[in-house]
């Protein structure tokens, strides 16, 4: 019986190479789409929660609480009626003397190409009962790529984010 040499040929190492080297090439796209999409998802999360808690704290002290959304300084994302273009937004608190005090604030959450957008007025102020005053409901759109995630207050208060 004649002994073959043990290993792989230089053949079939190019053959695995350019095998993995082309799985890579069509997985990568397709993963930094799936990154960016889970960011929005992500930001989109985290205003549910700032909302909920903001909602919450309304009630827990009996004072208005606001959800305010900075403006758009920029112009990477234009204002498409009726949503209005932010690059962030701050909780606040009203405080015993009738002023604001900043909780919690979120001008992070945004990274290139993502563009939020709400209508109505530029703040959600959920009173002692955790209602929003003067909202009868109101839309915040997490917008990139392709994909927009929609964050509903109703009026009722009730918080949820779309699909």
């Amino acid at each position: 019986m004649i002994a073959r040499p043990h290993g792989f040929t230089t053949t079939d190492l190019l053959v695995t190479l350019t095998t993995v080297g082309l799985l890579a090439a069509l997985a990568v796209p397709r993963l930094e789409r799936w990154v960016r999409h889970e960011r929005l998802r992500a930001a989109a999360n985290r205003l549910v929660t700032d909302m909920q808690l903001a909602r919450m704290q309304a009630v827990g002290l009996g004072r208005p609480v606001a959800v305010r959304f900075l403006p758009e300084a920029g112009t990477a994302c234009a204002a498409v009626e009726p949503f209005r273009a932010y690059r962030g937004y701050v909780v606040e608190r009203r405080g015993p003397d009738g002023a604001w005090i900043p909780v919690a604030a979120a001008t992070d959450l945004l990274f290139p190409g993502v563009c939020l957008r709400k209508n109505g007025p530029s703040a959600i102020v959920f009173d002692g009962r955790g209602l929003p005053a003067g909202v009868y409901a109101t839309t915040v759109r997490f917008e990139a790529d392709g994909f927009a995630i929609e964050v509903v207050v109703s009026a009722l208060g009730r918080v949820r984010r779309g699909p």
